[in-house]
């Protein structure tokens, strides 16, 4: 794993891709800045190493990754777009009262 001296001097995100399988399944590790240290699943990460590998004739347009977190996720890229597909739950629900901000 990536040491946290260096994702924090050089204000990083990084990236691991252990293993590509068959051109349509990834394994995928993340160290996130922020967080500074290893993210069970980051979309836009996986989407990256995706984007990366694709241009680079190792991946197919559609690829299953899966996190360091064991989800599985989908990217695929199609004219140019990059889709994510995965599973969303609901974490948190809030309301925010305009009018204690001075916005009206």
């Amino acid at each position: 794993m990536i040491t946290s001296s260096i994702t924090q001097r050089e204000g990083l995100a990084v990236q691991q891709t252990l293993e590509i399988d068959d051109n349509d399944s990834l394994i995928v590790r993340t160290y996130e800045r922020g967080v500074e240290d290893e993210t069970y699943a980051c979309g836009t990460g996986v989407s990256a190493v995706q984007v990366t590998l694709y241009e680079q004739g190792l991946t197919d347009a559609a690829v299953r990754v899966r996190t360091s977190g064991g989800e599985i996720l989908k990217v695929i890229i199609e004219d140019g777009n990059v889709f994510l597909q995965g599973g969303a739950e609901l974490t948190f629900s809030g309301e925010v009262y305009l009018e204690s901000l001075g916005i009206e």
